[in-house]
């Protein structure tokens, strides 16, 4: 009787190797298949770093709008005389002042 219980279990064990030998290929690939899904922290990190890229984003918005502020600036700047411009002017006006000022003298006089 021992015997015979012996030998059933001696051929459900040879089945229960046969099965396992098709199926650890396929155990291996699912291992594998496994290792390529993100976790958790990776996908956390992966939060945190788009957050981050919003807030440059943001920050480059500012940083183009102030570029857009310091170009005006620049070309205010630019519109401004420059010193020779201003010496000119003074030469010219005091030249102006003088001509008209000898003008009326020269006429003035009977």
């Amino acid at each position: 009787m021992l015997e015979a219980r012996v030998e059933k279990l001696e051929q459900r064990l040879e089945r229960v190797e046969a099965i396992l030998v098709r199926l650890e290929p396929k155990i291996t690939e699912i291992a594998i298949e496994l290792k390529q899904v993100p976790k958790f922290s990776d996908i956390a990190r992966l939060q945190s770093d788009i957050a981050d890229m919003r807030g440059k984003m943001a920050t480059q918005t500012e940083l183009h709008s102030s570029r857009v502020d310091v170009a005006e600036l620049k070309g205010r700047v630019a519109a401004l005389p420059t010193w020779w411009m201003l010496v000119l002017a003074m030469l010219a006006t005091w030249g102006a002042g003088a001509g008209i000022a000898f003008t009326l003298i020269r006429f003035a006089k009977p």
